[in-house]
Formats: C-alpha cells, sequence, structure tokens
C-alpha cells in the first residue's frame, strides 16, 4: 500500500511496515495456528512470491477452486459458469449493497491517492473523496465477509452430501 494512504486512518494509528515482514509474520502465524490464508484466487499467492520472496503456497487456499467445486453441485441455479467472487455469491444469495458500486475498487483507490496528491493529506481532501475511500474499505471487507460465507456454504454443502453417501 502506497504510504499517501496513511493520512486516511483519522486516529494516526496505522504503521506501515515491510510487505516482508507482514507476510513473514502471516505466513508464521497460518502454520503456528494450523490456519489456511484463503484468498479467490492464486494472484496474492503469486504477488508474495513475486515482491516479497515469501512462498505461501504450503498455507495458502483458493477459494476459487472451492467455489467452483460447490457451483457444480446443489448451489447452481443455471447454465453459465460462475467467473468471479460476485458470481459465487450470487448464487447463496450474498448480494453487495448497490452504492458499493461492484467492480470500483481500482478506480476509487487512484481517486483517492490523486486526490491526497493534490490536496496534501486525506484531511483536506473533498468528502466526495472520502466518501470513495470508505465505500472502498467497505466493498473490501464484503468481499471478505463474502467469501468466509461461499467457504462456509461449501463446507457445509460436502459434509451434507458426505452424510448421505
Amino acid at each position: 500500500m502506497k504510504r499517501s494512504l496513511v493520512s486516511t486512518t483519522s486516529s494516526g494509528s496505522t504503521s506501515f511496515q515491510p510487505i516482508q515482514s507482514i507476510l513473514r509474520e502471516l505466513k508464521r502465524r497460518a502454520e503456528s495456528e494450523n490456519r489456511k490464508i484463503i484468498a479467490y484466487s492464486e494472484h496474492e499467492a503469486n504477488m508474495a512470491r513475486r515482491y516479497a520472496q515469501i512462498d505461501l503456497l504450503p498455507v495458502y487456499k483458493n477459494a476459487r477452486i472451492i467455489a467452483e467445486s460447490m457451483s457444480r453441485h446443489e448451489f447452481r441455479r443455471d447454465h453459465s459458469a460462475p467467473q468471479t467472487l460476485k458470481d459465487h455469491l450470487a448464487l447463496i444469495d450474498f448480494e453487495y449493497p448497490p452504492q458499493i458500486g461492484v467492480g470500483q475498487a481500482t478506480n476509487r483507490l487512484r481517486i483517492v491517492q490523486e486526490s491526497i496528491r493534490q490536496c496534501g493529506n486525506y484531511e483536506r481532501c473533498p468528502e466526495s473523496v472520502k466518501r470513495e475511500w470508505r465505500n472502498l474499505l467497505e466493498y473490501n471487507r464484503l468481499d471478505c465477509t463474502g467469501m468466509k460465507y461461499l467457504v462456509q456454504k461449501a463446507v457445509e454443502g460436502n459434509s451434507h452430501r458426505g452424510q448421505a453417501a
């Protein structure tokens, strides 16, 4: 994350650390707590390897693979193959509020960064830019919540299929 975004926190308590130390700690914690790092693709694992030389694959799960196996079973409602996290979430009736504006994350981030450059810091940015930032944070929160819900539904579906066998 860009250091310019540090001013987006109202308390000023956000600290920025090198990505290597963050990912090393995340991997260590996943290993020590017997947890997995879950993302909706291999992209995050690839970026960790490329930019931080950290191999997350031993503790990494691709939620898209989990979602695709689920969508082949009882959650499938039509013949079109779901492609995105939003597509898979729609199959299980998890919807994003319309004001969030699905597919706007990159644009919102660009708007906020450009405004910070022009205004000097986040506090000086117009309210409309601050709203874009809040919507971006909410969108990211919903992505995480939705992915957790998706994986839970997939696990529930697999356990029900296993009991029926």
